[in-house]
């Protein structure tokens, strides 16, 4: 069965989560990295405003990745791109 943990709460609490359990932040964000290098069985998922991207907060943490995109594109749909980081990071082995 799948299971998707989703949790809503301050960015404090959010902190703390990360540190107790070791998950690596990582936020969506045009000028990240692409999403290969970044991998990882624990981690955590920043999504942001679709027009604004992530907020000032959820720059602060983690590391930026991005879905590499060919052509002339803006941007995706949010929850397009949290689908496909969804995906690539469940099948990263």
């Amino acid at each position: 069965p799948f299971k998707l943990p989703v949790m809503k709460g301050s960015w404090d609490a959010f902190d703390q989560l990360a540190k107790e359990h070791q998950l690596l932040p990582l936020g969506a964000d045009l000028e990240g990295e692409p999403i290969g290098p970044f991998q990882k069985k624990n981690c955590f998922l920043i999504l942001g405003n679709e027009g604004q991207g992530l907020s000032q907060e959820g720059r602060l943490r983690g590391q930026k990745i991005t879905i590499p995109l060919d052509g002339n594109m803006e941007s995706l749909n949010v929850s397009a791109a949290g689908a496909i980081l969804m995906y690539m990071l469940r099948n990263h082995d």
